[in-house]
């Protein structure tokens, strides 16, 4: 590489939510931050939006045939069975209800302990 380093105020900006993509029938722009969203969606991908008009999802039944394993979570957007391990769900991307608040915690907490020397390093 070579020249003078780049001012970052002079970086280019990032290219449209929708540039290069063509829709397909069903698919919907998302209200808040124009995100093309597909049609199978219920909620924006990248803000979390609902879908305009969309109903709320059905949340599994009891007798359902899936049964999970301690830990494993039910999607509150679209009612899909997620593995314990995951942080958002595989079918519609909503984030693990509580993860958000969870992490936040958790890296608070590490922070403080850092802070008063108790990082758990060797000694």
């Amino acid at each position: 590489f070579s020249g003078p380093p780049m001012d970052p105020a002079a970086a280019p900006a990032p290219a449209p939510a929708t540039s290069n993509v063509t829709p397909r029938p069903g698919d919907w722009t998302c209200s808040v931050c124009s995100n093309l969203n597909f049609a199978v969606r219920s909620m924006c991908n990248r803000c979390q939006t609902p879908k305009p008009g969309a109903a709320p999802a059905p949340m599994p039944k009891p007798g359902n045939d899936q049964q999970g394993k301690p830990g494993d979570w039910y999607c509150p957007s679209c009612g899909n069975l997620n593995f314990a391990r995951r942080i958002s769900c595989n079918m519609c991307q909503t984030p693990m209800p509580g993860f958000a608040q969870g992490y936040a915690a958790a890296m608070e907490s590490i922070q403080t302990n850092m802070a008063y020397g108790m990082g758990g390093g060797m000694g």
